[in-house]
Order: structure tokens, then sequence, then C-alpha cells
């Protein structure tokens, strides 16, 4: 019986992504007890642009992760029309840094000048060249729409939303809802997700559903988590898939640790009820201590009975990946670059969880024959190769990134080799 996923179950604890096919830092991490954004934002709160956190009131004491301060950031944007100049450029200054805790929240500084109410309203146009090796149906092109929402609902909480749809150029598009959730503080809990929601797990080997290259739904479900200041622990449950028929019950846990400022590691798990597909662990990590570089890496194994059943035993995969810089959409002529290797064995991703902006071209997977096509090659499955990226902003809001992997498959050696180019442009 075939199946499809069209949305992934993971946590977030990996928001950013490395290059366009990996999660990076846990917007979890601690922010040091020196940094510059604690005076900035003691600043915003004695003028009461900031409300407070956790209690009411803005914990001057106390140490905060990066997702904390963004959501202390995003509130503070939705009273930009209090500000005024000075502390329009602190609100400003501070967006800029923590740009990737709060696009995980689907907000860009350039975004946030237009709204609804209390709404905020903005979104991206992309437009993409795929091909790929061995491919009849390549090249391709691709229009990608997506409209996000934001509002800050208390001091505590906040609402993230997205609506897009993605087509062949020339084609009609469908729409769906690929975000509608709640995050925050809640129940005494340090996170609190719920409703339609993009998860991820460690550095995002095992999962991409609903990140930022898919255009499919999220799962609905649920992430509690609790932690201090170095050890952050959640727990995930939802439900995924294209209808009734092919939707899958899913479990998550991540476990994440800072060992010092530079250097995060992870430990991560994803299981279906039934173990048909999914019963995958990973271990991961990231690095960030040599100014501009940003090192990933991370193996996991698949004993899902999919996995027995291609591979022969327990599918293995592992991947490194390290970036150079990137591309800010603020700011004129800034650029990234990548370079990558991913190694997979058959099955061991096989509903296309893993890596969603590398899957990209996988419009037709047909996952009762995991070593098909080249199409596997952008999954986690039966695949083998280095990747290489650019990214550049080539004028305001607008950033170019072109992609080639340079890939085979495992079993047979065939080319799986494949190009991506593509402009996105944000409002």
């Amino acid at each position: 019986m075939q199946r499809s996923l069209v949305a992934t179950l993971a946590l977030v604890f990996g928001l950013g992504v490395a290059g366009t096919v990996f999660a990076a830092t846990s917007p979890f991490a601690d922010v040091p007890a020196t940094h510059w954004s604690y005076d900035a934002v003691s600043k915003l709160a004695q003028a009461g642009i900031v409300d407070g956190y956790g209690n009411g009131t803005f914990r001057g004491d106390s140490t905060l992760t990066r997702y904390e301060m963004a959501t202390l950031i995003a509130n503070a944007m939705t009273k930009m029309d209090k500000a005024n100049a000075e502390q329009k450029a602190i609100i400003d200054k501070m967006a800029c840094e923590y740009s990737s805790e709060l696009e995980g929240l689907n907000v860009r500084v350039i975004k946030l000048e237009n709204k609804v109410g209390k709404v905020k309203v903005g979104g991206e146009v992309r437009y993409r060249y795929e091909w790929t090796d061995n491919n009849d149906g390549s090249p391709d092109t691709f229009t990608r729409v997506r409209i996000n929402l934001f509002a800050a609902l208390t001091d505590k909480l906040v609402f993230s939303g997205r609506v897009e749809g993605e087509n062949r150029i020339g084609t009609k598009s469908d729409i769906n809802v690929a975000h509608a959730f709640i995050a925050g503080k809640a129940f005494g809990l340090d996170t609190f997700i719920a409703g339609r929601i993009p998860l991820y797990l460690g550095q995002g080997l095992i999962n991409g559903i609903g990140a930022e290259g898919s255009a499919h739904s999220g799962a609905d479900g649920v992430v509690l988590g609790v932690g201090g200041n170095q050890v952050k622990f959640a727990i995930a449950s939802g439900k995924a898939g294209a209808d009734e028929a092919t939707s899958l019950n899913l479990r998550a846990a991540n476990l994440s640790y800072d060992v010092n400022k530079n250097t995060n590691v992870t430990a991560s798990y994803l299981k279906d009820k039934d173990s048909e597909f999914y019963e995958s662990y990973a271990a991961g990590f990231n690095y960030r201590g040599i100014k501009n570089i940003k090192v990933t890496g991370e193996y996991g194994e698949n004993d899902a009975n999919w996995a027995k059943k291609y591979n022969g035993d327990t599918a293995k995969a592992w991947y490194i990946t390290t970036k150079y810089r990137g591309a800010d959409p603020t700011k004129d002529n800034s650029d990234g670059l990548w370079v990558g290797y991913r190694n997979a064995d058959i099955g061991f991703d096989p509903l296309t969880l893993g890596n969603a902006e590398a899957s990209g071209l996988q419009k037709s997977f047909d996952p009762m024959d995991p070593s098909f096509s080249p199409y596997n090659a952008f999954c986690m499955s039966n695949v083998k190769g280095f990747e290489y990226g650019y990214e550049r902003t080539v004028f305001k809001n607008a950033i170019f990134s072109l992609q080639y992997n340079d890939l085979e498959k495992k079993d047979d050696k065939a080319s799986a080799d494949s190009l991506l180019v593509g402009l996105t442009y944000s409002f």
C-alpha cells in the first residue's frame, strides 16, 4: 500500500538551516550573561516597550535562552509605534541578532511594518529551476508563495501561522495551512508549543516535515519541554499525513546540551506507532567557535520494519556540513557558501521526512520502491556524495541561491546529480 507523508514531526531545537539542508544551532542555547542584548532589553523594559517575561517582569538577574530573547523582541516589535528613534534602533539591532529565532516564528524585521490590527503579515515568493540527472522530467521550474502571520498573545505566548502553495510555473497551485501554532511558556513548562507545528529534531538528520524547504503542512500535535542553563529536554506527539488513510501517529523526543558557548550536542528519537517506517535515533553536534564558520554533523539509525525490509538490517546515515557566513536579506551583497557530505543506506528515511530543502525535487517519490530513481538522492535514503552551495543578497529582501549535489545511489552507483537555482523575495 502506497503511503506518503506531507508533514514531519520533530522538535523546535533546530529552527535554523545550515546551507539549505540541515538544521542549525538550537534557539534554546543560552545567551551569555555578558552579551550586549541584556543591556538592550533592560533599556526597553525601563521604557515600557518590553512587558516582561515569565512572571510579568523582565528577569534582569537571570540567563535567557535565544528563544526567550526572540520572544521578547517579537513582543517589542508589536509596539514600534510607541518607541522613539533610539528605541526603534535598539529593536532593529536585536532583531538582526536573533533573526534565525524570529524566522522560526515566521517573523523577519523586513516584514514587521505590515499589520492587520495586532497581527503582523509578511511572506515570500520563490522561483526555482530544478535539474536532476537521469530524470526524463527534468529540468523543471516552480513557484512557491508563502503568507506568514504573527501575533503576540501575552508576554508569555505568541501565535505563528503560515499559508502557502507551490506549483510548476504555468499551472495552478493547491493552498494549504502549513503552520498554525501557539508557542511560549505555559503550565509551568519552559517550552509549550501546540497546533499545526514545524517540529525539528537534533541537527535535522531524521526529520524535515514542515521545515524551510517543505511545501507541505506541519504535524498536528504538541511539544512539551523543560530545561536549565545548559540542558533542555522535550517530548512531542502528533499526527501527520495526506489524509486519514495515510497519516501516521508519531512520537518524538529531543535532548540538547550546550557543552560551552560555541558547542551544542543533541540526541533525538522519532517513532511511528507500529514502527512501520520510523524507529529512528540520532546524535549530532554543531560548532561555532571559528569566526563566520558553522560546522554541523549527525549520525543516525532506523530500526523500523521498512528499513530492515529493504536494507536487510538497520539502516544507517550520517552527514556533515560546513557553512561560511550567510546571506542576510536586509543587507545588499551579503553572501555565504557551504559544502557538505551525506551517506545514507536504503530505507533510512523512507517517506521523505529528512532534509526537506534537498528533497524539493521529490515531486513523485514512490516509497514502495526505495531505490527506484535518483529522486532518492534528495532525501536520506540510498545516497552518498557531496553538495556545494552559494547564496547572495542581490538586492534588499532578495536572495539568490545556487546548490549543486554531486551524488550517486549507493546500490548501483548511478548518478543522482542535481542542480537547484533559486531567487527568494521576502516582503
